[in-house]
């Protein structure tokens, strides 16, 4: 990445506030897209927010008003083009010791808002202020070196996920990929999807273990 970053006196919880997020993540001269991840301590930074605006009201809870389709929105894995799914998920089922994070179906389900609509209302609104980058680079705009992939269900009540994922996270494992967060949700990135119809195995494979939260 030869890009130059300064440092965000802003909103310093988000460093990368203000970048240019198209430039971030250009598929040449960009953050390569296996550096675009996420911390525990970022999804605790994330739960914290959106139960803060689940409680002041911005973000409504048990309901959607609307359900995007399209690159990076599939239901069940990281993509809606199936090739690229299925050659992720695959990579998954071979790895060693996968740690599986189970997900229950629950009435409290519904009194919490879902992965598609704290995309929608939450980080797409907030990234698109901030400069259009992924909601990781925003945190991390150097990117972090993967080491876990996190698979996730789209309709999966969003405080579940995170407490799933956080309870099955490998000791060793410091740098996660997860689809809705390293996905810059405000850019249309199809070169660096072509890009990645390799890279996103590699990112899969770069980890001994993984966190797949599941219906």
């Amino acid at each position: 990445m030869s890009m130059s970053l300064q440092a965000n006196t802003s909103r310093p919880e988000y460093p990368g506030w203000g970048l240019d997020g198209k430039a971030l993540h250009h598929f040449k001269t960009g953050v390569p897209p296996e550096r675009w991840c996420i911390t525990k301590a970022d999804l605790r930074h994330l739960e914290s927010a959106i139960r803060n605006a689940v409680r002041d009201g911005s973000l409504s809870a048990g309901g959607l008003s609307r359900r995007p389709t399209g690159i990076g929105r599939s239901r069940h894995g990281s993509f809606s083009e199936e090739g690229e799914k299925s050659r992720v998920e695959s990579s998954e089922d071979e790895a060693s010791g996968a740690a599986t994070a189970a997900f229950p179906a629950d009435k409290a389900a519904a009194m919490e808002p879902d992965m598609y609509a704290v995309v929608e209302d939450y980080i797409k609104p907030l990234t698109r202020q901030a400069g259009k980058m992924s909601w990781a680079l925003m945190r991390h705009p150097r990117g972090l070196p993967c080491d876990l992939f996190i698979a996730h269900a789209w309709t999966e009540p969003f405080f579940e996920f995170v407490d799933k994922v956080l309870a099955s996270w490998p000791s060793r494992k410091r740098h996660a990929w997860c689809c809705a967060l390293s996905m810059p949700q405000n850019l249309d990135i199809s070169p660096t999807l072509r890009f990645m119809s390799s890279t996103t195995s590699e990112i899969a494979s770069m980890r001994s273990q993984s966190v797949r939260s599941i219906r």
